[in-house]
């Protein structure tokens, strides 16, 4: 049974910020990197406890081919995945925590 995927406001402004930031440096990186983000947003809406604990009850994933992570609650409860930040692997993984 799958998960339904729901993102955070501050989720959707990265994933937008990030796809302007890779289209200025090569038209259609943007692109690319949002349907790899899209195939793990997929992989973890299907196997979402495969995933590692990170925090607590927060999970993450990479995405594949750019240097960026996917940080997630699961509400199982809900039958549900809350997506509440995307962030570069450089900077400070609990960068999310003031985001909750």
């Amino acid at each position: 049974m799958s998960y339904k995927v729901k993102l955070l406001s501050e989720a959707s402004l990265d994933i937008k910020e990030i796809i302007e930031w890779y289209n200025e440096e090569k038209q259609g990186l943007g692109r690319r990197f949002y349907k790899s983000l899209k195939s793990r947003l997929n992989y973890i809406s299907n196997y979402p406890f495969h995933c590692q604990v990170a925090y607590r009850d927060i999970r993450n994933i990479l995405v594949d081919k750019f240097p960026y992570q996917i940080h997630f609650r699961i509400k199982e409860s809900e039958k549900s995945i809350i997506v509440i930040a995307i962030t570069h692997t450089s900077r400070n993984p609990r960068v999310w925590k003031r985001k909750r």
